[in-house]
């Protein structure tokens, strides 16, 4: 018995120790940069910048960005981007010299670019200028914003949070999956994470049911060189949700759709801007409400011509071409759905009453079944081609653009392809809009020297980005 009651102590404070010890390590030890990406982070961005430097050769996004260099990072460990649940975007990375990476924020400091820096347990802490909160101590660097001056408590106040949290992102299944895709760099987001109108493409393969949130997107990123020293960027991404009833309303969903073949080179080297799909038109007319900008020219085409049965009642193909940017960022574009359904503009008469009763509205007539519509001095061209079984809209003198052959076809062979753009970044650093805009100067350091963006939806819940 006394010896039973002795194994039992010896075991109890063996067990005792293990915890003693554990809980010192948890308080003294350095605590993994990793730790400060939150758990509940919408989405998340794992770069390895000394495998990005070595192909690309170029600053790091970090001095791109902040006018901060590397100097006191280890740039041998991953880099972590990610947004926060309240939307804030945040930087974590591992710092191997404090002293050399705080006499960078100092020169800041000094050019009037950046607050003095504080300490505040256990770790330096500065205010940019250009919006960002900095803090880092001998281990870790968590960087977050954009934000105002006015928000400069608000940061703080959440990345102490996020230091203190027990709950880490490298803690989930997200972060396992995350780290699985391989390649040069790794990608989880959730739908309603990815900004608006990017997030559409996407949603092009969602049901307009589907709660955007609960639906994750995992991507891979490699860079390959091809010959003449050209530098493409394939980001393939596989979307799924932990949900299994979202999971099979996915599925189905695809069921629904149709193969596409892909546009032309001569089609996409014509033009600024394509996206084709198939597509029923009232998840379709669902989706568009989702953008402001749709949103806003549907509610105003509606008032006046019901552009919602036009659009709903269509099935099949849907393309998209947009050929020029005006200075305020205005697209020149051409909308056109396939749709059979007969006596579309049988109310035709009564829109054309309607709109002359309306103080600023102007709908005109060019034909049997072609439009305008004039209100708060933007014109909309629309109508039906009966020969190519379709409806259209256009931005004025777009409308000639509809009556082409289809920019893309249905696929008779079952290509896997439902939906695919291009955007032609030659044509569009050309744009008015981008002559004097600081945004180009950014996207040009992003993406040096290239020509072309693809985007192809394939069936399983597959995509791939190319940046040629």
């Amino acid at each position: 018995m006394k010896q039973r009651k002795r194994k039992a102590l010896l075991a109890i404070a063996l067990l005792a120790g293990v915890v003693l010890v554990c809980c010192i390590v948890w308080l003294f030890l350095p605590r993994g940069y990793e730790r400060l990406v939150p758990a509940q982070a919408k989405a998340v961005v794992r770069i390895e910048p000394a495998r990005l430097q070595q192909r690309l050769g170029g600053a790091t996004p970090l001095a791109t960005s902040w006018g901060v260099g590397t100097k006191g990072l280890d740039m041998k460990q991953p880099v972590y981007l990610f947004i926060t649940p309240n939307e804030y975007v945040g930087l974590a990375a591992a710092i191997d010299d404090d002293d050399a990476f705080s006499a960078q924020i100092d020169s800041l400091v000094k050019l009037g670019k950046c607050s003095p820096i504080e300490d505040l347990d256990g770790r330096r802490w500065a205010w940019l200028e250009a919006g960002w909160m900095f803090t880092w101590d001998s281990s870790s660097l968590l960087a977050m914003g954009p934000g105002m001056s006015a928000e400069r408590d608000v940061l703080r106040q959440t990345m102490s949070r996020m230091i203190d949290s027990g709950k880490p992102f490298t803690s989930t299944d997200n972060y396992t999956k995350m780290v699985a895709q391989g390649g040069d760099a790794q990608l989880f987001s959730q739908l309603d994470a990815l900004p608006a109108p990017y997030n559409m493409l996407f949603r092009l393969s969602v049901p307009p049911t589907c709660d955007p949130a609960a639906v994750q997107l995992f991507a891979t990123v490699s860079l390959t060189s091809r010959p003449g020293g050209h530098l493409v960027t394939e980001i393939k991404s596989e979307m799924t949700s932990d949900n299994d009833d979202i999971a099979q309303s996915l599925a189905q969903f695809e069921k629904g759709k149709q193969c596409i073949e892909a546009p032309s080179k001569a089609v996409t080297d014509s033009t600024l801007f394509v996206m084709a799909t198939s597509m029923q038109g009232r998840p379709l007319l669902e989706l568009l409400r989702t953008d402001p900008t749709l949103r806003g020219l549907l509610l105003a085409l509606n008032q006046t011509i019901d552009a919602d049965r036009l659009l709903g009642s269509s099935s099949g193909l849907f393309t998209i071409e947009v050929s020029s940017l005006g200075n305020d960022w205005t697209p020149a574009f051409c909308l056109k759905a396939e749709n059979h359904t007969p006596g579309l503009l049988s109310d035709a008469d009564y829109w054309l009453e309607s709109a002359a009763s309306q103080p600023g509205v102007k709908l005109q007539r060019h034909g049997a079944a072609d439009f305008s519509l004039t209100a708060d001095k933007r014109t909309v061209e629309f109508g039906v081609l009966h020969d190519a079984g379709a409806v259209y809209f256009a931005s004025a003198g777009m409308s000639s653009r509809a009556r082409r052959p289809w920019l893309a076809a249905k696929s008779r062979s079952g290509s896997g392809l439902l939906t695919c753009f291009s955007l032609n970044l030659q044509k569009f650093f050309a744009q008015p809009c981008l002559r004097n805009a600081g945004a180009a100067a950014v996207i040009r350091q992003m993406l040096p020297g290239t020509q072309r963006l693809t985007y192809e939806a394939r069936t399983g819940g597959k995509a791939v980005l190319r940046i040629e």
